[in-house]
């Protein structure tokens, strides 16, 4: 369990944290002193529980709606986070979805869909708040892939394409910005399993040698 309280003062958006890996990342992060913005589109109730309970807890977290699928409107989320709070200090791309089929079947708009949340999501972000991290001098971003982004799955043409291109990104900025520092044998850890179908039970349970502060991949 993380308990050291080492991002106290820092504020962190974490996409998609109504549930599963994002929860667990929200909670973490929250157990760790940091402000969280609990990012959701379509679970406003799963996400105002998720803030309560690390409430409850002692930290601090607000539940905030936004579509990072959309270009305009994650400017703006970005825009009302920072000028409320001051500062963003840690980015966590976990916003994800997926429309499975074989590729035979697959239809455009199932396609266009999760590489519109999954990757384009990603680079919106990281778009809108890479001015923010280089006026600060300072800058996290967590990019949450998959390990089917190396090696692909069945019938996941769309999903699998999504994670490569997020591995692609993060080297891209990486050697451009030197604010990411890629950890592809921890990313394969941080695989999203409620994507390929399993889940952590817990937060706890995720890897202990992964701090959210160090790693950003």
């Amino acid at each position: 369990m993380l308990t050291g309280k080492s991002l106290t003062g820092q504020v962190a958006i974490v996409t998609g944290a109504s549930r599963g890996i994002g929860k667990a990342v929200a909670q973490a992060l929250a157990a760790e002193g940091a402000t969280v913005i609990i990012n959701y589109n379509g679970s406003a109730e799963a996400a105002e529980a998720v803030a309560a309970d690390i409430r409850s807890c002692g930290g601090m977290a607000e539940a905030a709606k936004c579509n990072v699928a959309d270009f305009a409107e994650s400017e703006a989320f970005v825009k009302a986070v920072t000028e409320k709070y001051g500062r963003v200090d840690i980015l966590v791309n976990n916003a994800g979805i997926t429309r499975d089929n074989l590729i035979v079947r697959m239809t455009e708009e199932e396609f266009n869909a999760v590489l519109d949340t999954n990757l384009k999501g990603a680079f919106h972000m990281i778009r809108h708040l890479t001015k923010t991290f280089m006026k600060q001098r300072y800058g996290k971003i967590i990019n949450i892939s998959s390990v089917s982004g190396i090696v692909g799955n069945a019938g996941q043409a769309n999903y699998s394409a999504s994670k490569a291109g997020l591995i692609g990104l993060t080297t891209s900025c990486r050697r451009r910005y030197r604010i990411m520092r890629s950890d592809r044998s921890r990313l394969r850890k941080w695989e999203d399993r409620r994507m390929s179908h399993r889940r952590f039970c817990s937060w706890q349970e995720m890897p202990r040698t992964i701090s959210p502060a160090r790693c950003c991949v």
